[in-house]
Parts: C-alpha cells; sequence; structure tokens
C-alpha cells in the first residue's frame, strides 16, 4: 500500500492502459490516474493528480452541493415572489382605491348638479311670485325700502 491512503489495492494489470503512480501521471501531464485503491466512501474510481482525491467522491460532493444551491435559490426566491405578489396586491388595492374616489367624485359632482338645478328653479319660481305679486298690488317698488309704504 502506498502511504497516506488506505484500502484494498487492486493489481493495475487489471487496468490495462492507465498509469498507477500519482507522479508518473504528474510528469506525463495527466489530470487523473488510478491507483488501483478504494477511497474511504468505497469508490474503486481514479483520482485528481494534484491533490489525490477520489473523482467518485468529489462528484458527489457537487451533486449535494449543487442540490442544496438549488433549494437555497428556491427559498431564496420564496420571499422574492412574496414581495412580488405583495406589490400586486398593494397595486390592485391602489387602482380598486382610485376607481372608488372616481366613483364618489362623479356622484358628488353631479349631486352639486341636481342641487344646483334645484335652486335656480327655486329661484326661478321665488322671482316669478314676486313678479306676480307685484303686478298684482299695482304699485311702483321703490328702492331702497321695498317694505315700506308708497306714501311715505
Amino acid at each position: 500500500m502506498t502511504s497516506g491512503t488506505t484500502g484494498l489495492r487492486l493489481p493495475l494489470s487489471l487496468f490495462p492502459g492507465l498509469l498507477g503512480e500519482r507522479k508518473a501521471a504528474r510528469v506525463a501531464g495527466h489530470k487523473t490516474y488510478f491507483g488501483g485503491f478504494k477511497c474511504p466512501n468505497g469508490h474503486l474510481s481514479p483520482r485528481r493528480v494534484f491533490d489525490g482525491k477520489c473523482c467518485a467522491c468529489i462528484d458527489q460532493t457537487k451533486a449535494r452541493e449543487q442540490a442544496a444551491f438549488e433549494r437555497g435559490m428556491e427559498r431564496g426566491r420564496a420571499p422574492e415572489r412574496a414581495r412580488k405578489e405583495a406589490e400586486a396586491e398593494v397595486r390592485e388595492r391602489l387602482k380598486e382605491e382610485q376607481r372608488a374616489a372616481r366613483r364618489a367624485a362623479t356622484a358628488k359632482a353631479r349631486e352639486d348638479r341636481a342641487r344646483e338645478r334645484a335652486n335656480e328653479k327655486r329661484r326661478a319660481t321665488l322671482a316669478k311670485k314676486k313678479a306676480a305679486t307685484k303686478r298684482a298690488d299695482g304699485l311702483p317698488e321703490r328702492a331702497g325700502a321695498p317694505d315700506a309704504a308708497p306714501w311715505d
């Protein structure tokens, strides 16, 4: 067994064409080598030349980290999604309030116009009654003293 490794060492003759020594693989410029022994997790797979780590363990770690990242991203998107939904609700509520304000303003303007028409009608009626009363009395109207008697 090589120093610093654990597990059962397999003969390299089972894996023709693969380099068996890390140093030889480094000299040859390879990125991985096959040492012929299992890693502590039980993988019998090539190892990286620059640090000697098992490629299967590295793949598992990457898959775990990717899954955690995706779960984290989903959790990270949840507040954003909730914020966008809340903003949409606020916009909708604001639109509804604006519609209600417009309806109220329209109704108030309609009531004001109706009240003004009624006041104009009342004034016209009073003016007609006043004119009819003057004609019935036959007395001229004096400026400044409408209640004064005509002989004063």
